[in-house]
């Protein structure tokens, strides 16, 4: 009996698991209640003493409650709290940010709450819960109020939490912008960029606990605890030593992890980590500035190691022993969860536990087990760790040729049910030239979508192939790439694979790794030079396979909605050649109605389609509405100008030595970030960041002469 037609065209000789594999870490994440749905932006999660009961924090201002057991369903939520018109959280870093209950809880019922108010100011309020299920009736209490010197949102810290000393610590940002502008961190007069100790319990408002270093410091604020904090957005105290851990989310170049001493300053803005801020001002003769306990840099060898770090908790519960003692700590950018072991003072190791998408928070609860609160664009998602086990079924092939897509790796022909297929825009890969191939199961099909990505099954593999033009017009083989659609615990999620080409160009090896390597290169004048190709990480791939944005960048109508040459010489639109071949459904419309990137060098279509086509490609997957990318930008070709964040909108993450620039000026590149990111070989500050190191002269010509053909007008100066 043959195959029915509708699977004549699938792949069946693929190898690849499709569970998902460990990425080489030591644990995955499962869902920690998995009969509850997360919507809306969670943000925290954390127990109150006393009443078995897990709190999880949205930034939108609202609180709910459930058991703390594995089976809860959605009739066990409760909600306990909703501070509504109190709470300012339409930008990215505002919100209701942080919880903490009174070590008392049980008894007394008072709980506290941080969040942004209307004029950006971070504060911090005591309410007071009927009982363990319900504070609705408690208008909470004005502890503290921390102002903004200027209205920026973003930067606002946020985190609170008690001591084993029965005092409340208030974590606050340096009051936002880029390089702390007016020296908040610095300034022993601001609360601003701070940890703050207050003495809480029993009071109004507050006391200045006698204890705290700089009560008696002339000029210097009594309520502070440590200065010289960028954005100290999570902290924690190990509940076996009472040791104080904080996260501090760096600027351009370091992430950092610091041990809390009191009086303690961590150099920010004169320092970013170990190392001095390059636009910072100069140290103060005299003054000592605390090391982290542990820094990493954004980038290292070329590769991305992250970009934004999410302090967590040391890990001191009873499930697993192995973990006991671990500092465990995430990057939002990367995805990576770590953890840090000390070997003794400042000497630690760090662990690539799990990774996981947009880590916002760690939670504990009272056994001192850990969750993890992370989010997409679709929603939330609160896991537990689950320790990995070494199956071969999780294996994934070592070489090219072992995979089931090539039929010859050799003369990279495909085998049966991989389809070779094309894209209108290209995402811009240092002049490498590149092959494109999908493979569907023979269960499922791909659901149409006209906007957006469209919906793979589990099983599905999209593969891309680099070959690098090198002296004399010879073609070397670099990498090809797989991105496969795996099975989740939380549900399909797409993991990506490097197979790096041998010497004999004749099959590809899997790496674990990021690489490198140097090729000569022939520039179009003849002259030559060397170009160095970096070769991702599985980490790296999941800087731009972002959920959010759909996993796969090329499965979408505007990029396959193009006329394609098949074998027998036909011309057709690709879209209904999928559909044909029967591995596409729900196709909506006529191709007259469906929209098409245009490609940078489309000279038929107008200027604006093609630049916002490249930015789409190129930038979109993290500048969308909810990415991963702060600052608001939404780089989606669908979405108007008017609303994108872009033209007329000032910088928010760095000026790249502009005068208080805006995103993009119409008018003047020179005077817009985002055509100075795209000129700019600075691995910190280029724009897109990954894997490349060539400036795409093009783009750099095309997206210069676009912004300065944009009308202009009177534009608000930015601060």
């Amino acid at each position: 009996m043959g195959m029915p037609a509708a699977f004549a065209s699938r792949a069946s000789g693929l190898r690849f698991p499709v569970d998902l594999p460990t990425d080489g870490a030591l644990y995955r994440l499962k869902p920690a209640f998995p009969r509850l749905a997360w919507p809306g932006r969670p943000l925290f999660a954390t127990m109150a003493p006393g009443t078995k009961r897990l709190y999880v924090v949205d930034q939108g201002g609202r609180i709910d409650s459930i058991p703390n057991r594995e089976t809860v369903g959605p009739a066990d939520r409760r909600p306990f709290l909703d501070l509504g018109i109190r709470v300012r959280s339409d930008a990215y870093e505002t919100g209701l940010l942080g919880l903490a209950f009174d070590p008392d809880f049980a008894r007394n019922r008072e709980f506290y709450v941080a969040y942004t108010d209307p004029s950006l100011a971070l504060v911090v309020a005591r309410g007071r819960a009927r009982d363990a299920m319900s504070a609705e009736n408690a208008a909470p209490e004005i502890v503290i109020r921390v102002p903004k010197r200027e209205p920026h949102d973003n930067h606002n810290g946020g985190m609170i939490a008690f001591g084993p000393d029965g005092f409340l610590y208030v974590g606050t940002g340096d009051g936002g912008y880029y390089g702390d502008p007016l020296g908040n961190s610095q300034n022993m007069g601001q609360l601003l960029g701070k940890l703050l100790r207050l003495d809480v319990r029993g009071q109004t408002t507050y006391r200045v606990p006698e204890g705290n270093p700089f009560v008696s410091v002339n000029g210097a604020r009594p309520e502070i605890w440590a200065l010289g904090l960028r954005n100290p957005w999570r902290f924690s105290f190990d509940r076996a030593s009472g040791e104080l851990w904080l996260g501090d989310v760096g600027q351009d170049a370091r992430e950092e992890i610091n041990l809390i001493e009191a009086g303690g300053n961590y150099g920010w803005n004169v320092r970013e980590g170990r190392v001095r801020h390059e636009r910072g001002p100069a140290p103060v003769p005299g003054r000592r500035y605390l090391e982290p306990l542990y820094d990493y840099p954004h980038w290292e060898n070329g590769q991305r190691v992250g970009g934004s770090v999410t302090g967590g908790y040391v890990y001191r519960g009873r499930r697993d022993a192995a973990l006991r003692g671990t500092y465990v700590f995430a990057d939002f950018v990367s995805r990576k969860i770590w953890g840090l072991r000390r070997a003794g003072g400042s000497q630690v190791t760090r662990l690539e536990l799990a990774s996981q998408e947009g880590v916002v928070s760690f939670g504990e609860d009272d056994e001192g087990e850990l969750f993890v609160v992370s989010r997409s664009a679709g929603g939330g998602a609160i896991s537990r760790f689950e320790a990995v086990l070494n199956s071969p079924a999780l294996r994934i092939p070592s070489r090219l040729s072992q995979t089931g897509l090539f039929a010859s790796t050799r003369e990279l022909v495909p085998a049966a049910g991989v389809h070779p297929y094309e894209v209108n825009s290209e995402l811009w890969s240092d002049g490498a030239r590149k092959r494109r191939w999908v493979a569907v199961p023979s269960a499922g099909f791909v659901e149409f979508r006209r906007e957006g990505a469209w919906e793979f099954p589990v099983g599905s593999v999209f593969v891309k192939h680099f070959e690098l033009p090198t002296v004399g017009g010879r073609l070397v083989r670099l990498e090809t790439r797989v991105l496969v659609r795996h099975r989740a615990p939380g549900g399909p999620e797409w993991r990506g694979y490097t197979y790096r080409w041998n010497s004999n160009q004749d099959d590809a090896v899997l790496i674990d790794g990021a690489e490198q390597a140097s090729y000569e290169v022939e520039n179009a004048d003849g002259s030559r030079r060397r170009q160095t190709w970096s070769f991702p990480s599985r980490a790296d791939c999941l800087q731009c396979h972002v959920g959010g944005a759909g996993g796969t960048l090329g499965g979408r109508t505007a990029q396959l909605h193009r006329p394609v040459r098949l074998a027998d010489a036909r011309l057709v639109d690709q879209i209904r050649h999928w559909e044909s071949l029967g591995l596409l459904r729900g196709v909506e419309g006529t191709p007259a109605e469906w929209p098409a990137y245009a490609a940078l060098a489309d000279e038929s279509a107008d200027l604006e389609r093609r630049v916002r086509s490249y930015l789409a490609v190129n930038c979109s997957h993290c500048h969308f509405a909810g990415g991963p990318a702060p600052g608001g930008l939404d780089l989606r070709a669908e979405i108007p100008l008017s609303r994108a964040a872009i033209v007329g909108t000032c910088a928010s993450e760095g000026d790249l030595g502009l005068n208080r620039p805006y995103r993009v000026h119409p008018g003047r590149r020179e005077a817009s970030v985002l055509w100075a990111r795209l000129k700019s070989l600075d691995a910190d500050v280029r724009m897109p960041p990954l894997a490349t190191s060539v400036e795409h002269a093009e783009a750099v010509r095309l997206v210069g002469s676009w912004i300065d053909g944009l009308p202009g007008g009177a534009l608000a100066p930015c601060r």
